[in-house]
C-alpha cells in the first residue's frame, strides 16, 4: 500500500471527545442554572418561618435521656433508645438527649 505524501490522517477522538464533554457539560450547567433561578423566582420551597414556643410544661418530671412528646416511639422503642444513649454516654462521656416534637407542641 502506498500512501500520498497529501493525505493527513486526523486523530479526531481526543480533540472530538473533549468537545462533546465540554458542549454537553456547558448544556448541563445551563439547564443547571435555568432551573435554579426559576425555582428562586417561582417561590418554590419558601416557608414560613417557625416561632420560638416555650412550654416548660411539657416536659417530664422525672429525668430522661428521650423526651418523646409527639408520641412517635413505642415504650420498647423509647427503652432502647435509652439504654443505646446510655451505652454511648458511658463510652465517649458526651450527653446526648433525644427529642420527639410535633411543631407548636414542643417544650
Amino acid at each position: 500500500t502506498t500512501s500520498s505524501p497529501h493525505s493527513v490522517k486526523l486523530k479526531t477522538s481526543g480533540a472530538g471527545n473533549w468537545c462533546s464533554r465540554f458542549r454537553s457539560k456547558s448544556l448541563s450547567l445551563m439547564f443547571s442554572g435555568a432551573l435554579a433561578l426559576g425555582l428562586s423566582l417561582s417561590g418554590v420551597g419558601l416557608a414560613e418561618a417557625k416561632v420560638g414556643v416555650n412550654k416548660p410544661e411539657l416536659l417530664p418530671k422525672e429525668f430522661t435521656s428521650v423526651i418523646d412528646v409527639a408520641g412517635f416511639l413505642s415504650d420498647g422503642q423509647e427503652k432502647r433508645i435509652a439504654e443505646e444513649i446510655n451505652d454511648l454516654e458511658k463510652d465517649t462521656g458526651f450527653k446526648l438527649r433525644v427529642l420527639a416534637q410535633n411543631y407548636h407542641v414542643t417544650p
